[in-house]
């Protein structure tokens, strides 16, 4: 009986989750699929939240343990985004494919899948006070309140943080053209 009341537990707590963060995570899972296939595959981005729903129902320790839940789905979104992209195989372009349009410009397209890979590698490579409100802000879309209130610090900190990290990122940007 007592499986029964926990398994319960864990689907509404699912449930729970799903209302409340479903948009934001097929919102994730869609730009960052779009970052590793280099088009917008919507089916493919759901699939992945629905594996991170059941990941959660599946494995979801006790909730006293879990200090944000949002950050914590996040997480496991992260992890599940990560199995897609290693697990997957290469999806090769042929000439006749219909998702791209007569007026691509590929030199454009190739030059801004770099420049994002190199943003990436330039905020990774950032101190960890200003690489976690970047990772937070453009990773995760929080807002500046989020941030503090994951962080712990001051808003104003967090404005300071995340402008700083720009000029950085901007000036090696402009060091690298």
């Amino acid at each position: 009986m007592s499986n029964k009341k926990s398994s319960d537990e864990r689907q509404r707590f699912v449930d729970n989750i799903c209302r409340k963060y479903n948009k934001e995570l097929v919102s994730y899972a869609r730009k960052k699929v779009f970052l590793m296939r280099g088009k917008d595959n919507v089916t493919e981005a759901e699939d992945v939240v629905q594996n991170t729903y059941v990941r959660l129902l599946k494995y979801l320790p006790d909730r006293a343990k879990i200090k944000n839940e949002k950050a914590y789905v996040f997480s496991i979104l992260h992890n599940e985004l990560y199995n897609c992209m290693n697990n997957s195989r290469v999806d090769y372009i042929s000439e006749s494919d219909e998702d791209y349009p007569d007026s691509l410009d590929l030199d454009e397209y190739v030059i801004n899948k770099i420049s994002a890979e190199r943003v990436g590698f330039l905020i990774s490579h950032l101190d960890y006070n200003l690489r976690a409100p970047m990772v937070l802000k453009y990773g995760y879309d929080l807002r500046v309140e989020e941030i503090a209130s994951q962080l712990g610090i001051d808003e104003k900190t967090v404005y300071y943080r995340l402008q700083k990290a720009r000029k950085i990122i901007a000036e090696e940007l402009n060091e690298i053209k």
